[in-house]
């Protein structure tokens, strides 16, 4: 078992996430990485009670505090702890094939850590995960049906007489609704 002050330094640098913007995540997987070496010395065989007392510490700092998000953020940390041997290289990895480095990110290339040969392998895959998801999201639409689609809408939720008006405001314009 790890002693309170590494494991209060692998719970401040987990803390630092809730703060931390793009270019720092990647200094924050260093931390992380760097407080729990020291506190675990490149084990994976870390006792439960030592994850429990990082968990708590978090939770202790944190805003979410007797949230209903209160189990999600415990598993997140308990992810990021179980990744910490490779959460640096896939977290510099990640950064440098997206583009980007958000949180949701940070815990997406924590959990698929350990199932990778590698941690580059894992970013590699993550990166895959939202290049897929951001296609499949964002449909590309010129300004005119943009435009288009939401004159539609309004006029969806619109009264009688709005609707009315609307509908000639699109037709002045040449603004094919549907």
């Amino acid at each position: 078992m790890s002693t309170a002050t590494q494991l209060k330094k692998v719970s401040s640098a987990i803390t630092g996430l809730t703060t931390a913007v793009s270019n720092t995540f990647v200094e924050s997987a260093s931390n992380i990485a760097a407080a729990c070496t020291q506190a675990f010395g490149g084990s994976l065989d870390i006792a439960t009670e030592d994850l429990t007392v990082i968990q708590d510490n978090v939770e202790n700092d944190s805003t979410w505090k007797g949230s209903s998000s209160a189990g999600a953020r415990r598993s997140e940390i308990k992810a990021i702890v179980l990744a910490y041997t490779g959460i640096e290289t896939a977290a510099k990895t990640f950064k440098r094939e997206y583009g980007e480095l958000r949180r949701e990110h940070f815990v997406k290339l924590a959990r698929e850590i350990p199932q990778c040969e590698t941690a580059t392998d894992a970013a590699l895959i993550t990166c895959e995960f939202f290049e897929t998801r951001g296609a499949k999201s964002s449909k590309t639409q010129t300004p005119a049906q943009k435009l288009a689609a939401g004159m539609t809408m309004a006029i969806n939720n619109a009264d009688a007489g709005l609707k009315r008006s609307l509908y000639n405001l699109c037709k002045k314009h040449n603004i094919t609704i549907k």
